[in-house]
């Protein structure tokens, strides 16, 4: 009798299979059951096994049925890692060996075992609705299998990999795909009512090349809405959608700590401002505003600020921005802002939309495609990057989105542009000015790099070293404890600390204040009583400084005790505790604001120590 061909043959039936009659009933040509996964045990090397066990999801399954799947092989290790807790899976019986529920006492009154040492091939459902294949055949079988030699002598063996036996009616179905286009769903498709005209054979599987089946369609369109952002080894890099959230779910007053990396679209750029020769901030500034798919209908601000305009980035409408590490801030409205850093340079790349497609132009090979204009490393104004494997695969991916929905790109840029900020508020150097506390009239809170010879100021700073001669408290009128306190904005008429320093910080970022007398016993809060040493790091404001010269010419600072019996008991130097209400009120936004630099600072000398 000659064999029908391939062809013609028909695809037999997938019968469903409860999890508690698998021991107890012969097994059709092609079954399938199906569990959630309640526990795995990772692949051993020395066994060769990985170990799975299933719970009944079916409400015709008696409570509390379980089920122990074995894995085993080399290829056991890759599927086990597939699988997550929650997870619903689906399994052919193909190659299935059951080994009953001896030796499996641990598992519970005994729950039965079944293996797969050729392979298995199965459905997965994500906790969150996804479905994807679960396909691993066994890249080498040089001996017989075991479930050639361990067989039940009720079923026999075929000469194909699935196992023959009288078939019976099921009525519970396992869940599957119901796209009928792909081989992959087909094989896992609700089976057929009559089994009974199975054939004994199953034809080879033949599966979709990768990325082109209709699953991955699917989720390549679910990934376009839901999808977007990317997680790397390193960078975590957020959706603007994300980024709103968590602009809005954090409190104000914890978003100077957090920090984010975007991959985005450029939609508009300002000009480059210059300094004005009055404000605090001696930075050049730009602005940019970047949209993606998550968030076309109003883009996200970005400022960038450099003390040179040559580290100001270089950017136009419609490239790809990939920044690392950027500042978090809110505005009034509630919408989120980037800010790049002060002092780390901000590690980006500036990305060609045309050299990052799934189709890259001819003539432009994948190998080829890299940053472009900017060279890569670290200067002495700029940090470009090459994006690494994955960056450039999500770059691509944005790319191709942007070029499949160009009139969606240029609408929303031509929305940006309309609301941006024009040329003529830009051309005088109207960046956006920093506030400066009110403080007593006639005597700012300044920033160290602010502070003039001659002048009377308050200051708010973080303690880096006290030296002094007495107990704090007990300093007499004639003597001084020196504070050296600092904000990170340097000056350039201060005393350059050498590396290492020893007061905490080098170069010129220390001011020495002298405290004459009892101004200094607020500082005792500082002091460890266990070690003597002073609590590094923690802030505190001065009032009334004057700023003088030293015998070398250098600035520092004095505050001698008050004359007036009037006013001897009024605090002159405050530890700052911003739970305290009032303290939050006159010094937060300050206090956040050097308690960034301070970050930013030493993260800095980290990414300079590990490159060196």
């Amino acid at each position: 009798m000659t064999q029908p061909s391939a062809a013609n043959e028909t695809r037999p039936a997938i019968v469903p299979l409860a999890l508690s009659a698998i021991l107890n009933e012969p097994l059709p040509a092609l079954g399938a059951f199906r569990g959630r996964v309640t526990d795995k045990r990772p692949h051993s090397k020395h066994t060769q096994l990985a170990q799975l066990t299933l719970a009944a999801v079916d409400r015709v399954e008696p409570i509390g049925s379980a089920f122990r799947v074995e894995l085993k092989g080399s290829w056991a290790d890759k599927a086990v890692r597939r699988l997550m807790k929650g997870d619903i899976l689906v399994l052919l019986t193909t190659g299935m060996v059951i080994l009953g529920n001896e030796g499996n006492k641990t598992q519970g009154n005994g729950a039965p075992r079944v293996r797969f040492d050729q392979g298995v091939t199965g459905w997965i459902r994500r906790k969150d609705g996804s479905e994807e294949l679960w396909s691993f055949p066994d890249p080498e079988r040089r001996s017989k299998p075991l479930s050639a030699a361990t067989q039940p002598k009720s079923q026999s063996i075929p000469s194909t990999p699935s196992i023959s036996a009288t078939s019976s009616e099921r009525t519970t179905a396992p869940s599957a795909p119901t796209n009928t286009a792909d081989p992959a769903a087909v094989l896992l498709a609700a089976p057929s009512v009559d089994a009974e005209t199975a054939p004994p054979t199953v034809p080879k599987v033949v599966h979709s090349a990768p990325y082109e089946g209709s699953r991955s369609r699917k989720r390549q369109r679910r990934d376009e809405t839901l999808g977007w952002g990317l997680v790397t080894p390193g960078p975590r890099y957020l959706s603007l959608e994300a980024l709103q959230e968590l602009s809005q779910t954090t409190v104000r007053a914890a978003l100077p700590a957090k920090r984010a990396s975007i991959i985005a679209i450029v939609a508009s750029v300002s000009d480059i401002c210059p300094p004005k020769e009055d404000a605090s901030v001696q930075n050049w500034y730009r602005q940019f505003r970047i949209v993606d798919p998550t968030k076309m209908d109003e883009a996200i601000e970005l400022q960038w600020y450099w003390p040179t305009r040559e580290g100001l980035p270089d950017l136009s409408a419609g490239q790809i921005l990939l920044a690392r590490n950027l500042l978090v801030r809110a505005l009034p409205n509630g919408s989120p802002m980037l800010l790049s850093g002060s002092f780390s340079k901000t590690a980006h790349a500036i990305l060609a939309p045309d050299l990052f497609r799934l189709k890259p132009p001819p003539g432009v090979a994948p190998a080829t495609m890299s940053v472009g204009s900017s060279a890569q490393g670290v200067k002495d104004d700029v940090w470009v990057v090459e994006p690494s494997p994955e960056e450039v695969a999500y770059v691509r991916r944005l790319a191709d989105w942007a070029r499949r929905n160009s009139s969606t790109v240029d609408s929303a840029r031509a929305k940006t542009a309309a609301t941006a900020v024009s040329r003529e508020e830009t051309s005088n150097g109207s960046a956006p000015a920093v506030k400066v506390l009110p403080a007593a009239a006639g005597r700012p809170l300044l920033h160290v790099r602010d502070v003039e010879e001659g002048k009377f100021c308050d200051l708010l700073g973080m303690v880096t070293k006290i030296h002094t001669p007495a107990k704090l408290g007990t300093v007499p009128s004639n003597q001084a404890v020196s504070l050296y306190l600092t904000d990170y904005t340097p000056h350039a008429r201060l005393h350059e600390y050498p590396d290492p320093s020893p007061v905490g910080l080098p170069g010129r970022l220390v001011l020495q204040i002298s405290l004459f007398g009892s101004t200094s016993a607020p500082l005792a809060a500082l002091m460890d009583v266990r070690t003597g040493e002073v609590k590094r790091g923690r802030l505190v404001w001065v009032r009334n400084v004057r700023v003088k010269l030293n015998r070398v010419g250098g600035l520092e600072g004095t505050l001698v005790e008050e004359t007036n019996p009037k006013f001897r008991t009024r605090a002159n130097v405050e530890v700052v505790d911003l739970r305290k209400k009032d303290h939050e009120e006159k010094w937060g936004p300050r206090a956040r604001e050097i308690q960034s630099r301070h970050r930013e600072y030493w993260a800095a000398r980290s990414l300079l120590g590990a490159r060196i």
